[in-house]
């Protein structure tokens, strides 16, 4: 009769089902807070902070009848989003363009062109939310310095390019 006896190897790693759990449960504890970390700070870049803005856009190429059409407490929408975008603060009267020559001395001078095309300035508050990723933006529609805007007005309809901005 042969008995087998079996002997224990002295170094032999086992498998011990409570070393796992240690192991993942240590894991967890750097994870997580890392994972939180993350998240707050992409929060904190996105989520932004309401201010009240200023900002001005020039509308090229209008002709002289339809410069009087924007007036004080407009709304302004984007015609592209369909967003309400702020409140017309102030309208430049319409201006004529500037043509610069020079005379027979080398001097620039500046001779205004009265034919029927002007431009216009349209000054807009309104409150906009500003982040670092972003930067300015009003009901999600970004706002900045030499952005091009499809504006509509109640009774007139333009493109413009933005050309200061200013938070208070």
């Amino acid at each position: 009769m042969d008995v087998e006896i079996k002997t224990k190897k002295p170094n032999s790693p086992k498998f011990n089902a409570f070393d796992v759990v240690i192991i993942v449960i240590l894991l967890l504890a750097i994870i997580i807070p890392i994972v939180l970390a993350i998240q707050a700070e992409r929060e904190s870049l996105t989520s932004g902070v309401k201010e009240s803005i200023v900002y001005k856009i020039r509308i090229d190429n209008v002709p002289s009848e339809f410069a009087g059409k924007i007036a004080k407490k407009q709304n302004v929408v984007c015609s592209e989003s369909g967003k309400t975008i702020g409140t017309v603060h102030s309208v430049s009267s319409a201006l004529s363009y500037n043509n610069y020559t020079k005379n027979e001395e080398g001097n620039v001078e500046t001779v205004k062109d009265d034919g029927e095309l002007k431009y216009i300035v349209v000054t807009i508050k309104a409150t906009a939310v500003y982040n670092d990723v972003e930067g300015y933006t009003v009901d999600s529609e970004r706002i900045a310095v030499g952005k091009t805007f499809e504006l509509r007005f109640p009774d007139f309809e333009a493109t413009g390019v933005c050309v200061s901005l200013s938070g208070k």
